[in-house]
């Protein structure tokens, strides 16, 4: 979806902030957008960041404690506290740790981490890191020149990600339809090197014909002419609706990887179709192409398909009934 790419890259523009300016001053100017280079960069922050799901970890604490500049002197505080210490590192010391050194830090993965944690009467580990992460969270939110706090969940209705929820973060959704706009420009950009460099007039002038048809067939109203033109040439070369076929259709029918097999499939449709057809659209993807590079996964996606069509066809069947 993207979350890792993001957090990668906020942690290089902070952890170097010169070059994090050259970076959003080139993307400012290669995007017309000046507001870009105008995003300020705090220099103030040590940037600590961890996949989660490597499980280098059993608790986020020992993490801080490890990484922090100052986080050895806490864990001595802590586990000084002889029987009044706590299960675990109370919100003072936090405070007292980051005032000591203000801090970014990402967290990749959380979800994987927090579900895989044991949590019964001997070992409430997950309990543990419940109580944690909500100390984090309250000291981002009251404090923000001391902490900030970023994190990536998979599913943002789960128990991990509610744990978050509760001091009211600020939310980016990856499955919006800005972001999915922004997912496929990044989906293109991954599969040609020279895509931003090809000029959106050329496009329209290439595709003109087969939209103005699109658009009388689908008997499109003038008020979403523009914004459909505008869908064509975000997706070029590939067709909008293609691209909506695979993402609803045959990525949802088999256990894929996402992105990296609907890479695998868009590369092997441009090899066969791109030189026969100024557009690839769904005409130009085919199930039962012997001589695809992706052949094996196509095949499954074909027999799930065969699989489910007669349920479906039941299901709307008595939903319409």
């Amino acid at each position: 979806q993207g979350k890792s790419h993001l957090m990668a890259a906020l942690t290089h523009m902070l952890k170097d902030s010169t070059a994090g300016h050259h970076w959003l001053g080139d993307w400012s100017n290669r995007l017309g957008n000046p507001e870009i280079n105008k995003l300020s960069l705090r220099t103030d922050m040590d940037v600590i960041v961890e996949s989660l799901h490597l499980h280098n970890y059993k608790f986020l604490w020992e993490l801080l404690f490890e990484k922090h500049p100052h986080g050895t002197f806490i864990k001595g505080k802590w586990e000084g506290q002889g029987e009044k210490k706590t299960e675990v590192p109370g919100y003072e010391l936090l405070v007292e740790l980051f005032q000591k050194q203000p801090t970014l830090l990402i967290l990749d993965e959380f979800q994987t981490w927090y579900e895989g944690l044991t949590n019964n009467k001997q070992y409430p580990w997950r309990n543990w890191a419940f109580n944690f992460i909500q100390i984090l969270s309250e000291i981002a939110e009251k404090n923000p020149d001391l902490l900030a706090l970023v994190v990536s969940v998979r599913d943002g209705v789960s128990d991990a990600a509610q744990q978050i929820y509760r001091v009211n973060p600020v939310r980016i959704d990856f499955k919006g339809p800005q972001a999915k706009r922004d997912r496929q420009k990044l989906l293109l950009y991954r599969l040609f090197e020279n895509r931003m460099q090809i000029n959106e007039k050329d496009i329209e002038n290439v595709i003109i014909n087969h939209v103005n048809e699109y658009l009388r067939l689908n008997h499109i109203s003038g008020s979403e002419h523009e914004r459909v033109k505008e869908g064509f040439i975000d997706s070029w070369p590939y067709a909008p609706h293609l691209l909506k076929l695979l993402d609803d259709q045959v990525l949802i029918a088999t256990e894929t990887q996402e992105t990296r097999d609907l890479i695998r499939i868009l590369v092997d449709v441009f090899k066969t179709a791109a030189k026969e057809s100024p557009i690839i659209t769904a005409a130009d993807f085919s199930i039962i192409n012997e001589d695809s590079g992706v052949s094996s996964l196509l095949d499954s996606v074909a027999n799930q398909l065969q699989r489910n069509l007669r349920d479906k066809a039941l299901r709307n069947f008595e939903a319409v009934r």
